[in-house]
């Protein structure tokens, strides 16, 4: 059990902490840019999901070469996901920005309620479910919020966008520092004798023991 968990958590908490850094990075520049750019946000936006979804591909990658019969769908699909939208984006910054609205609305609520899901069958740790928690929590209600006016207040939108990716980033830089620092709380495993080299043991004894006498 101590070996799975090792295992889960040197194969997983680099890829929260990179997806953490470039969520924050987006989160930041969406809330501070002034709003006579906001085709600039757009474009960073999608950047920042195309950044995302090839971070969890890598990851998905990374983890079927090491346990191919682990499930994994869930998150590839999402990772496609975000990695077509995201790329579309790039490509159409003119698209119109109530479509935009609309799809990274969508994504917003979608991954807020994943997350939730997440959080509350497969996460057992208080402090991990905690951020799971906060972050799903995020992203159904600014999902909803931005789901519900498309249109209006363009620049609020992105903001609320801007908003969930930042809590977000935070929740999986304070998950993935919480994971990795277990590290050194795992107990190294116990050497065992097993029970045919202890046989031989006492029989080479036996005999030393009979050739001196």
């Amino acid at each position: 059990m101590r070996k799975l968990i090792k295992n889960y958590i040197e194969s997983y908490w680099w890829y929260f902490f990179l997806q953490s850094v470039i969520a924050i990075a987006f989160g930041v520049f969406a809330l501070t840019t002034p709003i006579r750019v906001l085709s600039t946000i757009v474009f960073v936006a999608a950047g920042a999901l195309v950044l995302m979804g090839l971070v969890g591909v890598i990851r998905m990658i990374h983890d079927y070469t090491r346990r191919p019969h682990r499930r994994w769908g869930d998150s590839l699909i999402i990772a496609l996901v975000e990695l077509a939208v995201g790329g579309y984006f790039l490509l159409n910054i003119d698209a119109g920005f109530q479509v935009s609205a609309i799809v990274f609305g969508t994504i917003v609520l979608v991954r807020g309620a994943f997350d939730l899901i997440v959080a509350l069958f497969n996460i057992k740790d208080p402090i991990d479910k905690f951020f799971w928690i906060v972050a799903g929590i995020a992203g159904v209600i600014l999902g909803l919020v931005i789901l519900n006016h498309p249109g209006e207040a363009s620049i609020t939108m992105i903001w609320l966008f801007g908003l969930y990716i930042l809590v977000f980033g935070v929740s999986n830089l304070f998950y993935s520092v919480h994971i990795r620092s277990k590290l050194a709380t795992i107990p190294a495993p116990k050497v065992t004798v097993t029970k045919k080299a202890s046989t031989k043991k006492s029989s080479v004894k036996k005999k030393a023991t009979v050739k001196n006498k």
